[in-house]
């Protein structure tokens, strides 16, 4: 492909397994990439072949960051544009307190779980999907909320937002609490995985394991005292074959990529590298954006799931916060450029479409969401949802939520029905002619 199709276009479109015997800590020879590694601009790039054609609809839902453990940020799902707005849910009020709003929400069939904030409380609620009436809520009575995105287990919804919750889906009562946590979980159906990223009265930061009645199975990546240092809002937790990926971003007091063998916590390698994204995992190879010691620029790395080796590195423009999108044989980001999409096994450019990302580069604010089924990938950016064609990136619809919204963002897809945080309420999107 051509250097000219990575010239940003002039008119900018606005809107929206088995663990080893031992751990495997990497010198720092093996730190950098080796010689045979490429290190890659966005500069004369070869022609690359169009991904696949879209494949049957599946019905998955997304009941997690990132729709699965892996952070693939790609369902099975079909997704056939126009679309139009079904139902809205503006979290209730409580009397007495603030206003109430949505952050993020999963989808498990014919139920979605919200997750946002009542007043200064982390909050969830659990509503119809084909309705958006609300079944429940529940108040975390917690007063320190980060908008972290819920995980659904057997028996459990959890949050791990100023406290491990782990909330009963048919109730909406809480069945177990850990004091002051706060970030990204996932489970592989027996155990949940949770990231602490900031200490408050409770624990430094760490990843760990619990078993589904919230007992603790073993914790990892300790610190020391961090009390009143705040990390930077990127890095989190992916997990394949059984290996669990921490990418943690705590500046000077320890920023590293580790891997763990789930069940027991062993370490399997370390690599010191600045984490800029949450990681995602397809075909054996952790995905992210990192910065490189000394380096002055950004780029999206390739690893081994295994050893923790670079495969192959991009250099590229801010692209920061959510983890690389898996869609078939392509990686794709959301940053400064547009949407860059590369082929994911060499790291050569594939598309980009010049739809510049508004919302802050965090690890929770995303803006991609994939539909496998339908070969599409939805792009939120101010206030508008796009939907390109995963093929080559060009535009098959582009519209708006809701009128007059000004921020969109957290697209999830599933049963053919899009949902999307528009400006603190939850939107459900389906086809035009439904």
């Amino acid at each position: 492909m051509r250097s000219s199709r990575w010239v940003v276009a002039s008119v900018v479109l606005l809107g929206c397994a088995r663990a080893p015997a031992a751990a495997l800590v990497l010198t720092p020879a093996m730190r950098a990439p080796p010689a045979h590694v490429p290190v890659l601009s966005l500069v004369d790039a070869p022609e690359l072949p169009e991904a696949p054609a879209p494949v049957g609809c599946g019905a998955d839902g997304w009941t997690t960051y990132g729709h699965d453990a892996a952070r693939t940020s790609a369902s099975g799902a079909c997704l056939r544009p126009p679309l139009a707005a079904r139902w809205r849910f503006d979290p209730p009020h409580a009397p007495g307190r603030r206003e109430a709003t949505a952050a993020h929400a999963i989808v498990d069939g014919d139920v979605v779980y919200v997750e946002g904030t009542l007043g200064d409380a982390p909050a969830l609620w659990k509503l119809d999907a084909r309705t958006g009436a609300a079944a429940w809520t529940f108040d975390s009575r917690a007063d320190i909320p980060h908008r972290m995105w819920p995980t659904l287990a057997p028996r459990t919804v959890a949050m791990v937002d100023d406290g491990i919750f782990f909330v009963d889906p048919e109730t909406g009562k809480n069945r177990g609490r850990a004091l002051d946590a706060w970030g990204e979980s996932l489970t592989d159906g027996e155990r949940m995985f949770v990231m602490n990223t900031w200490q408050a009265d409770g624990d430094p930061p760490y990843v760990g394991a619990f078993d589904l009645d919230a007992h603790p199975l073993w914790k990892r990546d300790r610190m020391r005292h961090a009390r009143g240092y705040r990390p930077p809002d990127v890095g989190g937790v992916a997990m394949a074959g059984g290996v669990l990926v921490h990418a943690s971003n705590q500046a000077q007091r320890g920023a590293h990529v580790a891997a763990f063998d789930a069940v027991s916590g062993v370490r399997r390698w370390s690599v010191d590298t600045t984490p800029e994204s949450a990681p995602s995992i397809g075909d054996g190879r952790v995905l992210m954006v990192e910065r490189w010691t000394a380096a002055k620029v950004d780029r999206l790395v390739a690893r081994s799931l295994q050893t923790g080796e670079v495969v192959w590195a991009r250099e590229l423009a801010r692209a920061r916060g959510p983890a690389p999108v898996i869609a078939g044989p392509l990686a794709i980001v959301h940053g400064e450029q547009g949407v860059l999409a590369f082929d994911r096994a060499t790291g050569e450019p594939a598309w980009s479409a010049p739809i510049a990302r508004t919302t802050p580069g965090t690890q929770g604010v995303t803006t991609l969401a994939a539909a496998l089924g339908s070969g599409t990938l939805v792009v939120c950016a101010g206030g508008r949802v796009h939907v390109l064609r995963l093929t080559d990136g060009s535009i098959a619809w582009s519209g708006s939520p809701a009128p007059g919204a000004k921020g969109v963002d957290s697209p999830v897809v599933s049963g053919g029905a899009l949902y999307l945080v528009a400006d603190g309420a939850v939107v459900r999107m389906v086809a035009d002619a439904e």
